[in-house]
């Protein structure tokens, strides 16, 4: 088997998971204490229903703590431990984590073929030593290892030399629609936008349906399973963008006043049919935010005064998805 079988596929994990995930680590040897009930954060590899790898990181802020990497027996040497690995870790820099930290008593040659490097582990943020990872699960000879995201400033700068925007998009679920926007536009963003999106009452799973369109035009998606606000009203961002009314009533204030847009639009999760009925509603809101976020990557934003900006991408909210017909549902 290797990594490009299509019977194996890499999906937020759900609460449902747990089960498989402890499984997994307990036949590995490897420390299942302080796994999270609901796995938010990780990402499974799930073949016909069976799970035979997963990988999660906990946050701390802008640093991660990579933990529970773990591949069955009979999966291992087809790369599907980097292949989650690089998921969680494309995951974590979307969201603005910097430095990424794990603990290995067995894997630490594995780790520095895959940009981490040993470090003392006093030098780790406290945040992180308070886990249970480092507090209980692993011994204290383990190897602290440390992989740096964003290395410097520079690096996380655009061709401009200009740190990229964090945008931020919420719904109510994080489970359609601003999930499908994060995806496009860290896809077509080219390197000056960072996107992040969220809930406020987070669902269980990403809607399959919002991963399926992605796919179908060829935008990868990052991956995470749907999450709520906690940590995340906490932050600096440039753009908040909600997707949904509901969302809107229940935005919270942010740190460093963003931009705050409203861009509504029907739910496709809220559509009733037949299969083929559903993939149309998604596609419909895939066009719609793509034709919104094309407009907004074409805005000269830096060149703009606050209140015109302000004006601009409010008034994106009101484009359809084709130009010239009209307003959007909302």
């Amino acid at each position: 088997m290797a990594i490009s079988d299509p019977s194996v596929l890499l999906r937020p994990a759900q609460s449902q998971d747990l089960a498989g995930v402890t499984r997994l680590l307990s036949e590995a040897d490897l420390p299942t204490a302080g796994l999270p009930s609901d796995l938010r954060r990780f990402i499974v590899a799930d073949q016909a229903g069976r799970l035979i790898g997963a990988a999660g990181l906990e946050p701390y802020g802008r640093s991660g703590l990579l933990r529970s990497v773990v591949v069955a027996s009979e999966a291992r040497g087809t790369g599907l431990g980097a292949a989650l690995v690089e998921r969680v870790l494309t995951n974590s820099a979307a969201e603005g984590v910097i430095d990424v930290y794990l603990l290995t008593t067995t894997a630490e040659q594995y780790f520095l073929r895959h940009g981490f490097e040993r470090i003392p582990r006093d030098i780790v943020p406290a945040s992180v030593q308070s886990s249970v990872e480092f507090r209980e699960a692993c011994p204290t000879t383990a190897a602290v290892m440390r992989r740096r995201l964003v290395p410097s400033v520079d690096a996380s700068r655009d061709v401009s030399g200009m740190a990229p925007m964090r945008v931020l998009f919420l719904c109510t679920g994080n489970s359609a629609r601003s999930q499908i926007a994060e995806a496009i536009l860290n896809h077509t963003g080219g390197g000056r936008f960072l996107a992040a999106s969220a809930g406020a009452k987070p669902a269980d799973r990403v809607n399959p349906f919002a991963v399926e369109v992605l796919a179908r035009y060829g935008l990868r998606w990052g991956g995470h399973a749907p999450r709520g606000l906690e940590g995340i009203e906490q932050e600096r961002w440039d753009f908040v963008i909600t997707v949904c009314d509901r969302a809107r009533e229940a935005c919270p204030i942010f740190p460093g006043q963003p931009v705050v847009a409203h861009w509504g639009m029907a739910d496709p999760a809220g559509v009733d049919g037949t299969d083929d009925e559903k993939r149309r509603a998604f596609d419909d809101a895939l066009l719609l935010i793509k034709r919104r976020i094309d407009l907004l990557v074409s805005l000269p934003i830096r060149k703009l005064e606050r209140l015109a900006l302000e004006q601009r991408v409010r008034a994106i909210g009101q484009t359809s998805s084709e130009p010239g017909l009209g307003e959007s549902a909302g």
